[in-house]
């Protein structure tokens, strides 16, 4: 494994330490609802942030954009959405089977999904055929997600109101799981906006961000406009003692846009199965880095035994599948 795959990786790591840690500043915005802070972070995030970093490092991609191939342009878009879409089914689903099983089919659902279907899109070279350490990382993955959420469930006393329909709500979160990793199929269909302009491979995830990410704000600003006008909370945003809570959602916006932007840099070096190969990483090193924040803030500190043993080993586990799929990348195919 050359310096450069191994710095590619530690990037991913470093990466989805960023993507766990996002969410953190939302303990900082308590006279804010749910919909306030997830509007303006995403409006930060999704479109303003790609938004400026395409004008910086590429300053003439409009025009690129109009030159390309439209149909590409429609499918980032559409990946887009799909991943937009599912951040709001996520919420649903969890609301009827509640917060471990849940997260469990999303999570798991998005790490297995989101490295497979760029294997099933057309042009992927039979010589970017995934080894057997691909398959087992994958699994392992799974292992310790599943085990991960279990150990969450037995923590939590809370049960979901709606557990009465538990067949919708896993619909729900298999829909989520499926749509949360689109954000990974539309940066591998988007490629050729950037290759065809022959823009250096650090910066061709940076043309890719801007439909893809406008296109998943689309969706979220839907749901949490409607949460916003169901609930009353318009007002919040201009109530004198939450305008300092602009500067969590701007905490939140710059750990989340950053982790894909790195994420992106580092596919982009480490070949076609770029990100076949970094996308469980990606998760796993996030689902870790969440759980440490959640042992820091004391979210476990009057737990113990079953449920605590359960999580340490669920987060071992994901560490051992991050080893595991890293040296798929230089193993024979």
């Amino acid at each position: 494994m050359t310096t450069a795959t191994i710095l590619g990786f530690l990037t991913i790591l470093l990466a989805g330490f960023m993507n766990g840690s996002f969410a953190l500043p939302m303990k900082w915005t308590p006279h804010w609802e749910w919909e306030n802070i997830w509007l303006a972070w995403s409006l930060i995030a999704l479109v303003l942030f790609p938004l400026g970093i395409v004008s910086l490092t590429i300053p003439h991609s409009m025009p690129l954009y109009r030159q390309s191939d439209h149909a590409v342009l429609v499918w980032v878009c559409l990946s887009g959405v799909a991943w937009g879409a599912s951040q709001v089914l996520f919420g649903l689903g969890i609301k009827r089977v509640g917060m471990a099983l849940g997260f469990a089919i999303v999570i798991g659902l998005a790490a297995v999904m989101g490295s497979l279907l760029p294997l099933a899109m057309p042009g992927a070279a039979a010589s970017s055929r995934p080894s057997w350490q691909l398959w087992a990382g994958i699994v392992i993955v799974l292992l310790g997600v599943g085990l991960c959420s279990y150990a969450g469930s037995l923590k939590s006393a809370e049960r979901s109101a709606s557990a009465a329909s538990p067949s919708v709500g896993i619909l729900l979160c298999i829909l989520a799981g499926v749509g949360g990793a689109m954000i990974n199929v539309g940066m591998v269909v988007g490629a050729p906006l950037a290759s065809w302009h022959n823009i250096p491979s650090s910066l061709q995830t940076n043309l890719i961000w801007l439909p893809l990410l406008g296109a998943g704000f689309l969706t979220t600003a839907v749901y949490c406009g409607w949460l916003l006008t169901k609930n009353g909370t318009w007002r919040l945003f201009a109530a004198p003692a939450s305008f300092s809570h602009w500067f969590p959602a701007l905490t939140m916006a710059v750990c989340w846009f950053g982790s894909v932007e790195l994420y992106g840099r580092a596919v982009a070096g480490l070949g076609s199965l770029g990100p076949v190969l970094g996308w469980p990483i990606f998760l796993s090193s996030s689902i870790v880095s969440a759980n440490m924040w959640g042992f820091a803030t004391g979210e476990w500190l009057h737990v113990r035994g079953r449920p605590l043993q359960l999580m340490l080993a669920g987060i071992g586990i994901l560490v051992a599948a991050m080893f595991v799929i890293g040296s798929a990348h230089s193993s024979p195919r």
